[in-house]
């Protein structure tokens, strides 16, 4: 008697959270992850569908469609769906800012009973090319005359002995080489500061940042001013948190 009350506990509570894990599965896509063909920067905004079926025993509401970037969102006409009933979410992939291999994800929000709340998830791959050359794409900042950095504003840190320390690259983006010049201000050091950048090339500048007399807790901006063949670009901020 004991063992068959212990059977039927144990099937109840199987049935029990079977029925809750099946609860969390409201809707189901067909295909959640689709794959482009190659595409150029060029070829215009691709559409996408990705039907789904409410797959649960209760009426569903499509509350929100998240989207990570500009260059890949969506949304859903029918938002509430009956037990059983199919919607589209429609998405587009803008192609025109994007380089390489892509994976793009969009998040689906979906309410269900008790205002209880699940995220699903769709994505798209591809790969996007760019009429871009390596420097654009490694080095998105153009400092002017062809010369690239990866971001005009630099981070100075800190180092365990207690030396704030810098370091930045500057690309060529020419054929030709060329000839750098520095004028770092007052409380900046330079330690490398190569002389000679080669065609389609990089170099690394670095250096040190005195904080003295600097008041602690605030934010310090030191500029560093280049200049490329005689021609001078735009300045380098040095930003260092004391």
């Amino acid at each position: 008697m004991l063992k068959q009350l212990t059977v039927c506990i144990a099937l109840c509570l199987g049935s029990v959270l079977g029925a809750g894990a099946q609860s969390h599965v409201l809707i189901r896509f067909d295909e959640r992850n689709q794959t482009l063909d190659t595409l150029r920067y060029d070829d215009g905004v691709q559409t996408l569908r990705y039907p789904f079926t409410n797959v649960s025993d209760i009426p569903v509401t499509v509350m929100e469609v998240r989207a990570s970037c500009g260059c890949f969102t969506g949304e859903v006409a029918q938002t509430r769906i009956k037990p059983g009933g199919r919607g589209v979410l429609l998405a587009k992939l803008d192609p025109a800012e994007l380089y390489g291999p892509q994976n793009r994800f969009l998040n689906v929000l979906v309410q269900g009973r008790e205002g209880e709340v699940f995220n699903y998830n769709v994505s798209v791959k591809t790969y996007v090319k760019a009429q871009l050359t390596e420097g654009q794409i490694r080095y998105y900042t153009n400092l002017g005359d062809s010369l690239r950095t990866d971001a005009p504003r630099v981070l100075v840190n800190r180092r365990r002995d207690g030396q704030y320390v810098f370091s930045f690259p500057l690309y060529n983006d020419t054929d030709f080489p060329k000839r750098l010049e520095y004028e770092p201000s007052a409380r900046l050091r330079l330690s490398e500061a190569p002389a000679l950048v080669p065609p389609r090339s990089r170099v690394d500048v670095k250096g040190s940042y005195n904080p003295l007399w600097k008041r602690w807790g605030s934010e310090q901006i030191e500029p560093l001013r280049i200049k490329a063949d005689g021609k001078e670009l735009q300045k380098i901020e040095m930003v260092t948190h004391l």
